[in-house]
């Protein structure tokens, strides 16, 4: 059953079937990155600034051609695959008992038509009592801030007209006392002096 060189005659497809345009687009991928019949890089001439790699190879001699890699350069993705027999088989067996559901109309559930736009008005107010919130708190803080500033700027313009006994000097800072008068304490003079001569027994001295 050889031929002139040797070889046992294969069985080829038959003319015009898938099966013979399906093995020519497959010699063709083959020899697109020089790949033998089993899968493996070819050897050839070397190229420059490619090293070990020969001709259109992907990898080095006698290494394997991924599928995955060949996909993804090929198919736009590196899990994209032809579809095989056995997908073929799966697919309609999905379709005879699954029917149904590939057939429901999607999406399955009602529609829901906001026809007073309650969902923009509802944002709205939500958007708005965030705003009014974020506007109390920062006018809170700028009026206390203002309030310190205004005291401080009352203090330094009129410092040089206040009475020195109204501050306590605290290493160079002055502190305002907080000035109530005598009269909360003592109803007269004479009640502040005796005051004082319990307190300080040697005053007269």
């Amino acid at each position: 059953m050889r031929d002139e060189s040797g070889r046992v005659a294969k069985a080829r497809p038959a003319r015009g079937s898938y099966a013979e345009q399906r093995l020519a687009e497959l010699k063709e991928q083959r020899k697109q990155y020089n790949v033998n019949d089993l899968g493996y890089y070819r050897g050839g001439v070397p190229r420059k600034g490619k090293g070990t790699l020969r001709g259109a190879s992907l990898g080095t001699p006698n290494d394997f051609h991924q599928p995955s890699v060949h996909n993804y350069l090929n198919n736009y993705h590196q899990d994209a695959y032809l579809v095989s027999g056995e997908d073929a088989v799966k697919f309609k067996a999905f379709m005879s008992s699954d029917k149904a559901e590939f057939e429901r109309a999607r999406p399955f559930y009602p529609m829901f038509y906001d026809n007073n736009f309650n969902f923009s008005a509802d944002r709205r107010y939500w958007l708005s009592l965030i705003i009014v919130m974020l506007a109390g708190f920062y006018a809170k803080n700028r009026y206390q801030l203002e309030v310190d500033r205004w005291s401080h700027w009352e203090r330094k313009d009129n410092l040089e007209d206040m009475p020195a006994h109204h501050f306590n000097n605290r290493g160079g800072v002055l502190v305002k006392k907080q000035f109530i008068g005598f009269e909360k304490y003592h109803r007269n003079i004479d009640d502040m002096m005796d005051w004082y001569k319990k307190a300080y027994p040697n005053l007269d001295k």
